[in-house]
C-alpha cells in the first residue's frame, strides 16, 4: 500500500484533509473530493464551529468489509471492489459518516459508553439528512436508509435475542451494533421530530448539536445525558427525558410509528420485511418537516 499509494488534498470548511489513496482508487481522487468539499461545508455550517483538529488524513484502500473507522485526526475506510458513481450509495454513506465524526465523537464527545447510541446513531441521521440535502442520495434513498435503521433494531431484538437498552448496548459497541447504530438512528429521528413540533419547527436536531457543540467540544470536556436534554430544552422548550427513556434508556420496544408520521411517513412490517412510504394523508406540516430534513436544497 505505501509503495502504490497516492495523495490528494482537499479543503473546505476551515479543515484540510490528505487523502491516501490505494492504486485501485488513485483514478477516483475527483469523485471523493467531491463529496468530501460538499459535506465539510455543510458539517461546518451544522455544527456552527470547525472540529478541533483542523488538519486530517483519510485514508482509503480495497477490503471486503466495505467498513471504516474513525481516529484522532483520521479515518481509515475500506471499499469492496471499485469507487464510482454507481457504488458511490455505499461508499460514499460511509465516507460522510466518519467525516461527521470529526465533529460528533472526535471533537464532540461522550462521558461514557452509554451515549454511543447519540454518537453513532445521530451521526447515521444528520449523515442521511445532509447527503440527501446535498443531492447525494434522493428522498426515496434517505426513507430506504431510515427503513434499514428499523430492520437493524428487528434484527437485534428478535435475531439476536438482546433486551438491553440501547444505552447499555453501548458497553459492548461491535457485538451490538445493530441496536446501537439502528436504534440510536431512530431515537435521533424521534428527537429531531419531537423538537421541530415543540418549535414550531423553529429548531430540530441540528440546533441540538450545534448547542451541544458549544458548549462542549473543547479538550476534556464531556457530554452525559442529562446534557443532551438540557440542550433540547433550551433550543425548543422540550422536555425529551420521558422520550430518550423509551428510545435508549429502555429495553422495552420503542414505538417509532408516530414520530414517522411527524415526518409524514407510514411504517408497514411483515416478519423481516419493512418499508418506510410517504403517508397519503399526512397533514401539509408533516410532509413540509420531511422536506425541510430531507429535501435537496
Amino acid at each position: 500500500f505505501f509503495g502504490t499509494a497516492a495523495t490528494e488534498r482537499v479543503a473546505a470548511g476551515g479543515v484540510e484533509l490528505t487523502l491516501l489513496l490505494g492504486r485501485r482508487y488513485r483514478g477516483s481522487a475527483a469523485l471523493f473530493a467531491e463529496l468530501l468539499r460538499s459535506q465539510l461545508a455543510t458539517y461546518r455550517e451544522l455544527f456552527g464551529a470547525d472540529p478541533q483538529a483542523r488538519r486530517f488524513l483519510v485514508v482509503v484502500n480495497e477490503g471486503a468489509s466495505g467498513d471504516g473507522g474513525a481516529f484522532a485526526s483520521s479515518f481509515s475506510q475500506l471499499i469492496a471492489g471499485d469507487a464510482d458513481e454507481a457504488s458511490r450509495l455505499i461508499w460514499g454513506y460511509t465516507m460522510a459518516h466518519e467525516l461527521l465524526h470529526f465533529w460528533n465523537g472526535l471533537s464532540l464527545v461522550p462521558a461514557d459508553s452509554r451515549e454511543e447510541w447519540f454518537k453513532e446513531g445521530a451521526t447515521d441521521y444528520l449523515t442521511i439528512a445532509t447527503l440527501a440535502r446535498n443531492g447525494w442520495i434522493d428522498e426515496a434513498t434517505a426513507r430506504r436508509r431510515l427503513e434499514n435503521a428499523v430492520l437493524r433494531v428487528l434484527l437485534a431484538r428478535r435475531m439476536q435475542g438482546l433486551e438491553m437498552s440501547v444505552r447499555e448496548a453501548g458497553e459492548r459497541k461491535q457485538e451490538h451494533r445493530l441496536l446501537v447504530y439502528g436504534g440510536g438512528c431512530l431515537a435521533a429521528m424521534a428527537l429531531d421530530v419531537e423538537l421541530r413540533r415543540a418549535s414550531g419547527d423553529r429548531a430540530g436536531l441540528p440546533e441540538l448539536v450545534a448547542r451541544l457543540f458549544a458548549g462542549y467540544a473543547q479538550p476534556g470536556a464531556r457530554y452525559e445525558l442529562a446534557d443532551i436534554v438540557r440542550a433540547a430544552r433550551e433550543v425548543a422548550g422540550a422536555d425529551v427525558a420521558p422520550l430518550l427513556e423509551r428510545a435508549v434508556g429502555s429495553g422495552e420496544p420503542f414505538d417509532i410509528v408516530p414520530y414517522l408520521a411527524g415526518l409524514g411517513l407510514r411504517l408497514d412490517t411483515f416478519a423481516e420485511e419493512v418499508y418506510i412510504r410517504p403517508e397519503a394523508r399526512a397533514a401539509a406540516a408533516d410532509r413540509a418537516r420531511f422536506a425541510a430534513v430531507f429535501g435537496k436544497r
